[in-house]
């Protein structure tokens, strides 16, 4: 049993993709393209090479848009502070595994950015882990500083870059 003074799972800090600003634009611009490349297509007539180009152009960015929807809306855990250590996720399950380092192997942990976030966490004796969280994340630094003194007060946070607004 944990002592009645230790953090809890609600202490946690977790933040996760989902829609941002630079989500919105990328899905924006990328439905844009598919958009004005189908346009295109729909007044070209034959299987000329600019029309070949043209619908290159609209499965490319189709597909875009599908990814970055897809992403934006699995609300996916991105980074979670938590009593068990912190855990960086994957936007996408098939590009990778979310690797949970253990507090005793926390040295640090860095957040750089707010418009496309990285969080490094450097272990004691193990190789540094690192994810860029990309736009579809915003990170609150002075979440992320209260979760880690809670948790591990140790540890060093460092935070660079304005706080995000809360939403």
């Amino acid at each position: 049993m944990a002592a009645p003074d230790a953090p809890s799972a609600e202490d946690s800090y977790t933040c996760r993709y989902g829609w941002t600003r630079g989500t919105a634009r990328a899905a924006a611009g990328s439905g844009l393209i598919a958009a004005a490349a189908l346009g295109k297509l729909l007044f070209a007539a034959g299987g000329t090479p600019e029309t070949v180009c043209f619908a290159l152009a609209a499965a490319g960015s189709l597909l875009s848009t599908a990814l970055v929807a897809g992403v934006a809306t699995a609300r996916r855990v991105a980074l979670r502070i938590g009593p068990e250590g912190i855990l960086l996720g994957t936007p996408v399950r098939h590009l990778g595994r979310p690797v949970l380092v253990p507090w005793e192997e926390v040295a640090a942990v860095e957040v750089r950015g707010t418009a496309a976030p990285v969080v490094r966490v450097r272990r004691r004796t193990a190789p540094t882990v690192q994810r860029a969280l990309g736009t579809v994340a915003a990170v609150d630094g002075e979440r992320v500083r209260g979760a880690v003194a809670r948790h591990a007060p140790g540890v060093l946070p460092i935070v660079s870059g304005p706080t995000p607004p809360r939403s």
